[in-house]
């Protein structure tokens, strides 16, 4: 699921005047520029605020919960304490860190393919296709996968995987004991800037939303149709008039 999103969200964002979800700018952008702070296992020293906290759960949060059941959990604006655990954000964080650097070698890869090879050059990342020979000189994954020569043997968690998840697990308890040791007003933050932030990104895409966005669309072409109706209909304007240019 991880890599689905990420390649995804690379794929649109390689696309010429496409952005992306602007949720997910702050934790691709840990990602790649600075992948090794992934593996320290306080992630919210790595995070380190609200909004950045929200991109790492808008990124991750479907991938620990059934797409059904975040879909409703986000349109009931339930808190998100009751439905992320730490166990999620520490498998979460792992995975990251398992992947990340193969994820950044695969990009420079397709990225530097589209730069040079003309064939590549309007094509969006996700479509260059990468050889077998360069598929295997990506670094293996750092729990997961073994690598001897060319071949990759899959392994499952390893012992330093199942480590790191247990510490990353238990910064994350400490965090949240922490910050709600008081008021609990800071722990309250990070709820709400990033079940905010997934509701906004869920009404966006919601067909609600698009509807919207279709009848905005229609009702300016149809304003345009009519102003253009009624260049037509004046007397003195010539028929060699760039009709298109004094519409708009």
């Amino acid at each position: 699921m991880y890599i689905c999103i990420l390649n995804t969200e690379i794929a649109v964002r390689s696309i010429a005047g496409q952005d992306g979800c602007k949720g997910l700018d702050a934790i691709i952008k840990i990602c790649q520029e600075k992948p090794a702070d992934l593996l320290n296992m306080n992630m919210f020293e790595v995070l380190g605020s609200e909004k950045n906290y929200a991109s790492f759960l808008l990124f991750c949060a479907q991938s620990v919960r059934p797409y059904s059941v975040y879909i409703d959990k986000v349109r009931c604006k339930e808190d998100i304490d009751k439905w992320i655990t730490s166990d999620d954000d520490a498998l979460c964080w792992v995975i990251l860190q398992n992947s990340v650097e193969r994820w950044n070698s695969e990009y420079a890869l397709r990225n530097g393919k589209r730069t040079i090879e003309s064939e590549y050059s309007v094509k969006g990342i996700m479509e260059i296709k990468l050889t077998k020979e360069e598929k295997h000189s990506l670094p293996p994954s750092l729990y997961t996968e073994s690598k001897i020569d060319t071949k990759r043997k899959f392994c499952g968690w390893d012992e330093t995987g199942i480590k790191a998840f247990r510490e990353v697990k238990h910064a994350n308890i400490q965090f949240r004991k922490d910050s709600m040791a008081e008021t609990g007003i800071v722990w309250k933050g990070y709820n709400e800037t990033a079940l905010d932030t997934m509701v906004k990104e869920l009404d966006k895409h919601s067909p609600s939303s698009k509807r919207k966005a279709a009848s905005a669309r229609n009702e300016m072409e149809k304003m345009k149709a009519q102003r253009l109706e009624s260049l037509y209909s004046m007397k003195g304007l010539s028929r060699f008039s760039n009709i298109e240019s004094v519409a708009l």
